[in-house]
Parts: C-alpha cells; structure tokens; sequence
C-alpha cells in the first residue's frame, strides 16, 4: 500500500478512537445525570409519600370530628324533642286555663 493509504487509514482509526472516547466520557456523563435524575425522583415519591400519610392523618381527624358531631346532633336532637314536647304541654294547659309548668295559675293565652 502507499503512504498515503496508510495515512488515511490512520487517520480514520484516530477520528474512530477519538469518536469513542467521547461517547464513553458521554455516556459517563450521561449515567450520572441520570443517576442524579434518579436521585431527585426518590426524594419527590418520598415527600409525596409524607404528603399522603398526612392527609390520612387528617382524613382519620375530619371522621373523629364528623362522629362527634354527628352524636352531638343526635343528643341536640333528643333534648330538642324533649322541650318541644314540654312547650306543647304546657301551651295546651295554658290554652284550657289550667295552672302552668311552674305550678303558679297563668292566663290562658290570647286566641288570634
């Protein structure tokens, strides 16, 4: 072969080598920056995991506080029932003139 055969031959296989070596500094570069890619998507999942049990803490306090409210309603509801049956007791003695809820004679009440 010519010299200038083997001096095209040598320079393809030194522009090949140097073509290599940058694809191997790349691809360091480039598992490293996934790496870091990766990194940061565990600390996302790890704070939305912080985020969800929070809101299962909360979700646990907003049912706590929906059964308390519920039993307070029930009881209101019950004491509620118990005076307006006591009003109604005592409108219809008052009505036919008879004595009051308190024992004391009161007026009947005026008809409309």
């Amino acid at each position: 072969m010519s010299p200038e055969i083997w001096s095209i031959v040598s320079a393809a296989i030194v522009i090949l080598i140097a073509i290599a070596a940058a694809n191997r500094a790349l691809r360091r570069e480039m598992n490293e920056r996934f790496g870091q890619v990766d990194q940061r998507f565990g600390q996302v999942d790890q704070r939305f995991r912080q985020v969800d049990r929070r809101f299962g803490q909360m979700d646990q306090c907003i049912a706590a506080l929906r059964a308390e409210m519920i039993e307070r309603f029930g009881e209101l509801s019950q004491r509620l029932g118990r005076v307006e049956g006591f009003l109604e007791g005592y409108g219809l003695r008052k009505r036919a003139g008879g004595k009051g809820g308190d024992g004391e004679h009161t007026p009947a009440l005026p008809q409309p």
